[in-house]
């Protein structure tokens, strides 16, 4: 699948698949989210924007069922401790990046850029407006042809990034 040992790759796997299988030196790759050789850097979580909003925004009466279970206090108490554990998940894309940046600062020499296994989930779009600010008007962006379907999302969230070059396919057949 991989042909060239030459370019830039930004992993968002924990495993060294690049480095083991394809040879690639570790001086190319960036684990975003930290590397399974170092489980001190593993970044796990989630990008949900869910807090206590959601019951303050919520009509009492839609809790009227729960006052035989537990008081208002009560409530308010278990909201606040899953808000604090959805909050201990999230991921901070921003840290992220700046531990990271020396790889996205020498991004401006890139002309093509490949993606295979990425679900362009809104969480992980920062990373994509990074590469595209460095990168020029020109690169071509390849997607493998297993889903056209899901390739036109991808190919739309990747413009509302700010990406105006060409789109292409690859097949890792």
């Amino acid at each position: 699948m991989i042909t060239s040992t030459n370019g830039c790759f930004l992993t968002f796997n924990y495993t060294k698949v690049l480095e083991k299988i394809y040879q690639i030196s570790p001086t190319r790759i960036c684990h975003i989210h930290g590397s399974i050789d170092d489980k001190n850097s593993i970044i796990l979580g989630h990008g949900d924007d869910w807090s206590c909003k959601h019951l303050e925004e919520t009509p009492l009466s839609e809790y009227e069922h729960l006052k035989n279970h537990g008081s208002m206090n009560e409530i308010y108490e278990i909201t606040e401790l899953e808000d604090s554990i959805r909050n201990s998940l999230r991921k901070d894309v921003v840290k992220c990046y700046l531990y990271h940046q020396n790889f996205f600062e020498n991004l401006s020499h890139i002309k093509k850029v490949f993606s295979f296994g990425f679900s362009y989930n809104d969480i992980d779009l920062f990373y994509i407006k990074c590469i595209i600010e460095q990168a020029k008007d020109d690169v071509q962006w390849y997607l493998d042809d297993y889903d056209e379907q899901k390739n036109k999302y991808f190919e739309s969230h990747i413009r509302k990034c700010g990406f105006r070059g060409c789109f292409g396919r690859f097949s890792i057949k």
